[in-house]
């Protein structure tokens, strides 16, 4: 007697079904994660307004409200577009060895050369600083 004669010993057939009709569909809940994104909520016009004033950083709105409550509220302004540019030019162009010169006198003078950890082996320039 093979497997599938002895199951069929046991078998019978149903007269009607078991299930009147089939299962709801389950919604996975990586189809619901999904659809969550999609969601845009609203906003209202009071709360985009405020929204405006915050940082885009917890601790810098931290330390902005911190310095509102003492009392020392500095508004920040932008520079004008000429110091701008002239500070982007300064830090996107390669140092020379004199402004690496410099920042390293700057740095032994200042800060017991700290600064001078941040140079490059290669452009390292023995010369005495006259401080």
């Amino acid at each position: 007697m093979t497997i599938d004669d002895l199951v069929n010993t046991f078998r019978k057939p149903l007269s009607q079904p078991i299930l009147s009709s089939p299962p709801r569909l389950r919604i996975t809940r990586a189809a619901r994660e999904r659809d969550d994104e999609e969601l845009i909520p609203k906003r209202s016009a009071r709360l985009a307004a405020k929204s405006r004033f915050r940082e885009p950083k917890p601790e810098a709105q931290a330390r902005k409200v911190m310095m509102k409550r003492l009392g020392v509220e500095v508004e920040t302004q932008l520079p004008d577009e000429a110091s701008f540019q002239e500070l982007q030019a300064a830090f996107t162009l390669p140092l020379t060895p004199s402004t690496w010169e410099a920042w390293r006198c700057f740095s032994q003078a200042g800060s017991s050369g700290l600064l001078g950890l941040f140079a490059p082996p290669s452009r390292t320039i023995a010369l005495p600083c006259a401080v």
